[in-house]
């Protein structure tokens, strides 16, 4: 585990959601970043979140300024 910054974030990367985020609250913490998009400089760019809990279909939206609260597991290594 290590800090998260915008550098370590690649696609596939493991991931633990932040605490603050409803999905955690009910269950899914884990999951796979998939794809980044972007917005406005640093306030609308995200990273769509392929949860690991079976009754999230959609991916999670993990927003730039919730980066650095989200918890790297791996860094783009295979699990």
């Amino acid at each position: 585990m290590s800090i998260t910054t915008e550098k370590n974030m690649k696609k596939g990367t493991r991931i633990e959601i932040p605490v603050h985020y409803d999905a955690w609250m009910r269950g899914a913490k884990y999951g796979t970043l998939t794809q980044k998009r972007t917005g406005k400089e640093g306030t609308s760019d995200y990273w769509l979140v392929n949860m690991d809990h079976p009754q999230i279909k959609r991916r999670l939206k993990l927003w730039a300024l919730d980066w650095k609260y989200a918890r790297l597991l791996n860094e783009g290594r295979e699990a």
